[in-house]
């Protein structure tokens, strides 16, 4: 249906019009949808005020880090980079919103790396671009020394990585990006509904039966059956611990449905750096997760589902 879906609506846009028909005028929807991204960007820039205060946080004695991140100021993606220096126990710096904006919207071959959007890497020693979300855990979790020390469970790794990166895409709509009849797909509560008894909950299970595969407790052990922490379990404490601190209401499902990798993650939180990362995080971003439309509209429905009932 999918297929089907698209073929109609690709005959129905410009590239199945006539060339005389390639007209374009400005929709009240478009019109909207500039406006709301007026809006995004503000938050941005609020958040990004909220980070420079804290931005000692990310230097260490004067030297500059040899790494540079590109996301925006709140979890999101960034996290699953983030926890990977912070757990390692690396200095990197946070570009200014700024420059992301500038490099994002500049042209391709303008670009460091030609790219659509953060998350993406910097590392100076190598004068090397990185990006999506993928391909920049991998770079930073090999040369962090973070990854498996085996083919199969590095695979196994970027298996978990790619499974957290669905999950996200699901809760956030595909990134917000779709529309219909003009207006933005946001959460509806039966959508949501929907999906909480359903996907979200076979997800949790997935994860926790991932990490009873390999022999893994609540007292411990690692997801992977691995002798340290790698990847593997840094993506799911970037996902589910993040969720469950950013969305409260959501923490009594994940624990219950998940409790052997959410009591990974809280084993996981001993470490310094990455304690200190959830703090700082907390203190910068407050509950913010992904910002924008879609993260009011999820905050919204969750509010209005079993899980946001006395």
């Amino acid at each position: 249906m999918i297929e089907k879906s698209l073929r109609e609506v690709v005959a129905g846009s410009v590239d199945g019009e006539p060339a005389a028909q390639l007209r374009r005028r400005l929709s009240i929807a478009e019109l909207l949808q500039q406006f709301r991204s007026v809006l995004v960007a503000l938050d941005l820039l609020r958040a990004e005020g909220r980070r420079l205060l804290s931005a000692a946080a990310q230097r260490r004695g004067g030297t500059k880090p040899a790494y540079t991140l590109y996301y925006w100021p709140m979890p999101g993606r960034g996290v699953f980079i983030r926890s990977l220096f912070a757990y390692a126990d690396v200095p990197y710096t946070d570009a200014p919103v700024q420059e992301i904006i500038r490099i994002k919207s500049a042209p391709f071959a303008e670009q460091p790396l030609p790219l659509r959007a953060p998350p993406f890497l910097v590392d100076h020693t190598a004068d090397a671009t990185i990006s999506q979300t993928e391909g920049v855990a991998h770079y930073v979790a090999t040369k962090l020394g973070l990854m498996p020390s085996d083919l199969l469970k590095q695979s196994l790794a970027l298996k978990v990585l790619a499974d957290c990166n669905d999950v996200l895409g699901e809760m956030w709509l595909h990134n917000g990006a779709v529309r219909k009849d003009g207006d933005w797909v946001l959460w509806q509560q039966p959508h949501w509904d929907e999906f909480r008894a359903g996907a979200f909950v076979d997800w949790l299970r997935m994860f926790e039966a991932i990490a009873l595969r390999f022999g893994c407790t609540a007292e411990r052990g690692f997801l992977l059956g691995t002798p340290e922490a790698t990847l593997a379990d840094l993506a799911v404490w970037s996902l589910w611990a993040t969720v469950a601190r950013c969305v409260p209401e959501l923490s009594r499902p994940i624990h219950e449905h998940a409790p052997t990798v959410m009591a990974l993650c809280g084993r996981l939180e001993q470490n310094a750096g990455l304690r200190a990362l959830k703090e700082s995080s907390a203190q910068a971003y407050g509950s913010q997760w992904m910002g924008g439309m879609i993260e009011k509209s999820l905050r919204e429905v969750v509010a209005g589902s079993v899980d946001g009932e006395p």
